[in-house]
């Protein structure tokens, strides 16, 4: 009876072949539970009864009493439920044709009581466990070491998926980084948007909590800053509708739009219907699919780009000043253009080994292409000594680097 019928369809399908073999031989008499249960107790008190008249018939009556209840609870009640407890599929196996035996000998007896228990009760079922209860049993079997705390967390976390909703894991739409949609992509825009490093941005006209599309970054791959393109020019080209959710959507439900992939981040929006006026949309915030699994995982992702550790408590993230962060905007006071100094920077440190963290310290290199070492050479200036790069026969120290220009004609000296 100490075998559960839940515990034995457990076993038989995820046991070692022997147990299976086992919990198979033992599933038809312990679904028979009521009948099960009035065979043994009936066993029981005839084994009881029967101790009790042969120390009687031994001893007399004081002795006989405490002969037979010594023997009863050692013998008949604390090894047998010490050994079945620990060692109960083993000991049930093997003692099947005993059992059947006993349930044909009180079959007369016990079979009208487990029908009128049958009726009455109704059906025995299996140990199942609520949600609740399930939880609380993985984080004891992760107590004893069976399961590891991050395989605890995975299970305990899909488990309470249907227990929260949107509102509990979406950004604010205060805390949002969104670009508002008559924008140009100049080199400002595209380094602001690379510093941030969100694959997805929201995109608003007039007020943040008009949110009119979506803009991934990878379709600004081919966007040349210099031309200086409108962000509505490019959101009207790819037409990334977002995907709109209310605030009390389940995060199962929400994970089962995610999978369908029509996108992977959604405005989060709030009905408010009163009677003093129109019903209308609320934008509470953003909900994206990192959101949903970082639930699941019960743990923080955080990528390579992420500015803060989380988007509830604000903690920043200790970040590596970026080259573009660096020779960005009011950095250079050269006559280079700010791309074309970036570019050039990244040129020097990867390609140009004198230029590279092994002889040079980036920060050095920095100062320097801040300083005014930019020379315009143009076809209309006077040929003189000033515009000679190099002297034929004379050597040099400088180093040149041609960023940009037409045709190099190369002049003799006298």
């Amino acid at each position: 009876m100490s075998l559960d019928q839940t515990e034995l369809k457990i076993i038989g399908k995820v046991g070692s072949e022997k147990e299976k073999a086992w919990a198979k031989r033992i599933g038809p008499l312990r679904k028979r539970g009521n009948l099960l249960l009035c065979t043994l107790l009936l066993g029981n008190v005839m084994v009881n009864s029967t101790f009790t008249i042969l120390f009687d018939n031994m001893t007399n009556g004081l002795t006989a009493v405490i002969s037979s209840t010594i023997g009863i609870v050692v013998f008949g009640e604390i090894m047998p439920q010490a050994i079945c407890s620990r060692h109960g599929l083993a000991v049930g196996a093997n003692t099947y044709w005993l059992t059947v035996f006993f349930m044909i000998l009180t079959f007369p007896a016990s079979f009208p009581i487990s029908l009128i228990l049958d009726k009455i009760l109704g059906e025995e079922m299996g140990q199942v466990y609520n949600k609740e209860k399930l939880q609380e049993l993985i984080r004891m079997t992760a107590d004893r070491r069976v399961l590891h705390d991050n395989e605890a967390n995975i299970i305990s976390g899909a488990l309470q998926l249907t227990n929260k909703s949107v509102e509990d894991i979406m950004t604010r739409v205060e805390d949002v980084y969104m670009l508002e949609s008559n924008r140009i992509l100049d080199f400002d825009t595209m380094t602001e948007i690379i510093h941030h490093g969100y694959t997805r941005v929201p995109v608003y006209d007039g007020e943040k909590t008009n949110i009119v599309n979506l803009l991934n970054t990878k379709d600004l791959a081919l966007i040349d800053p210099d031309d200086k393109t409108p962000l509505s020019t490019v959101c009207k080209f790819y037409d990334h509708k977002p995907l709109y959710v209310d605030h009390d959507v389940k995060l199962d439900a929400m994970l089962q739009e995610f999978l369908q992939g029509d996108s992977h981040m959604a405005i989060v929006q709030k009905l408010h219907n009163n009677e003093d006026h129109d019903p209308y949309y609320e934008t509470m915030g953003v909900v994206t699919l990192e959101d949903v699994i970082e639930e699941i995982l019960q743990r923080e992702i955080i990528d390579e780009k992420d500015m803060i550790t989380d988007n509830r408590q604000k903690a920043p993230r200790p970040r590596k000043r970026q080259d573009y962060e660096i020779l960005g905007a009011d950095s250079l006071r050269s006559k280079l253009p700010k791309q074309l100094a970036f570019v050039a920077f990244q040129f020097l440190t990867t390609t140009v080994e004198p230029f590279s963290d092994a002889y040079l310290a980036r920060n050095v290199l920095m100062n320097l292409m801040k300083k005014d070492i930019v020379v315009n050479l143009t076809p209309t200036e006077p040929v003189s000594s000033k515009n000679y790069l190099y002297n034929k026969g004379e050597v040099t120290d400088k180093f040149v680097l041609i960023l940009q220009g037409g045709s190099i004609l190369f002049l003799k000296k006298s």
